[in-house]
């Protein structure tokens, strides 16, 4: 199970909805998927509240052995390209757990060790 702050989740969310607003019928799953966990990494490396290997993280959760790339972009349909839809399957897929505190709802951290990612902050 991964563990990650609540408004990690809010951000998600709102940035996907963002992103798939700009895409267009030609978009490759491929493509669409990567495009996810480089916002995944990205909406988390603002709030600070994991480490470096999110991606790893989530990679060891999927039970059929792909990556979390290759496991998105098998399930990229109209019905998923929605901000919500998005983060609901990527937490089932990937046995994320939504926690509250960590963030404050601007994402930042409050507190020390707060449980996401390394203690080296």
């Amino acid at each position: 199970m991964v563990e990650l702050p609540l408004p990690l989740r809010s951000r998600l969310v709102e940035e996907l909805d963002d992103y798939f607003g700009t895409l267009d019928n030609a978009d490759e799953p491929d493509l669409i998927a990567e495009n996810i966990i480089e916002r995944i990494e990205l909406v988390a490396e603002r709030l600070g509240t994991v480490d470096d290997d999110l991606v790893r993280l989530l990679d060891d959760e999927i039970e059929s052995g792909k990556t979390v790339i290759e496991a998105l972009s098998d399930l990229i349909d109209e019905d998923l390209l929605h901000g919500e839809a998005m983060v609901q399957r990527l937490a089932q897929m990937c046995n994320i757990e939504w926690i509250e505190g960590g963030a404050d709802e601007d994402g930042l951290l409050g507190g020390e060790g707060m449980g996401f990612g390394h203690e080296d902050y």
